[in-house]
């Protein structure tokens, strides 16, 4: 029992930290101090060459978007893109009180921005992956049922409207849309 729920403490994991570096890398233009954090943060997950597991592939295409990234381009993208509008970071109102759940359990104050979605999708896992480290499965289980319910009854909507319109362009905010779709697909179409 004790592998099986570190094998969910470490998929919660890694969950929480692609969410929230993706949220990050929307918050604010990259700066030189983000990218030795994002190589940081993904360096805390094994290696996958691309073996199918859960993650890997979102895994693998940030690890590739931090390796050596034009920094100054993705500033401007950033003033281009999000900054000025052509990117809608605002998501559509929900009319079910599933959100409002995954904003308490988070303890985030509910907004209609789609980084905000992110960053209670990495607060559930990394509370998912907390209950599963200290031997909680039920507590585990019940936080990743809220995750997939919030994910398909309004996050996972608004999120990939969000990826599809990050990867209408090239450059650095293009290949983070590429990122966050790969993991919304692994959301709804696990590795087995």
């Amino acid at each position: 029992m004790a592998s099986s729920l570190d094998q969910i403490a470490e998929r919660h994991r890694t969950r929480a930290d692609l969410y929230a570096a993706i949220g990050r890398l929307l918050r604010q233009p990259p700066g030189p101090d983000d990218l030795p954090l994002l190589r940081a943060v993904l360096a805390r997950h094994a290696a996958t060459g691309g073996d199918g597991r859960d993650g890997a592939r979102p895994l693998d295409l940030l690890r590739m978007l931090a390796a050596a990234p034009d920094l100054a381009a993705a500033r401007r993208e950033y003033r281009a893109r999000m900054a000025l509008g052509t990117v809608d970071l605002a998501c559509e109102p929900s009319y079910s009180a599933v959100p409002d759940v995954a904003y308490a359990e988070a303890g985030l104050n509910p907004s209609a921005d789609k980084v905000r979605e992110l960053e209670v999708l990495a607060a559930l896992n990394q509370r998912a992956a907390n209950a599963a480290v200290h031997g909680d499965a039920r507590e585990s289980r019940r936080l990743g049922s809220l995750e997939r319910r919030y994910l398909s009854t309004h996050a996972g909507m608004c999120l990939a409207t969000l990826a599809g319109q990050l990867q209408k362009a090239d450059g650095f905010y293009g290949d983070v849309g590429q990122a966050l779709e790969a993991l919304l697909e692994d959301e709804i179409h696990p590795a087995a």
